[in-house]
């Protein structure tokens, strides 16, 4: 597998380095816009804390029943055990 820079010697390919890094460095930072902006600039505070909300209630439902199947799964091992 080749490289982009083989073809050159190593003092060239050091220096066409330096160079790239150079320039990406001079470049001005430019902050990414978010993908769904338009989305996200429509929804208001209180749409938010709903949506905070709901999510917290799906997280407790959904801890309530990995416990529920936890407890049941104790109580198939410990049942098939006393057989």
């Amino acid at each position: 597998m080749g490289y982009w820079n083989e073809g050159y010697t190593r003092k060239k390919q050091k220096e066409m380095l330096r160079n790239a890094v150079e320039q990406e460095r001079q470049k001005p930072f430019v902050k990414p816009k978010p993908l769904y902006r338009e989305y996200y600039y429509s929804q208001r505070r209180s749409d938010w804390q709903a949506q905070r909300q709901k999510e917290q209630r799906f997280w407790i439902l959904g801890g309530v029943i990995i416990g529920i199947v936890a407890i049941a799964g104790i109580f198939a091992i410990i049942w098939a055990a006393s057989l």
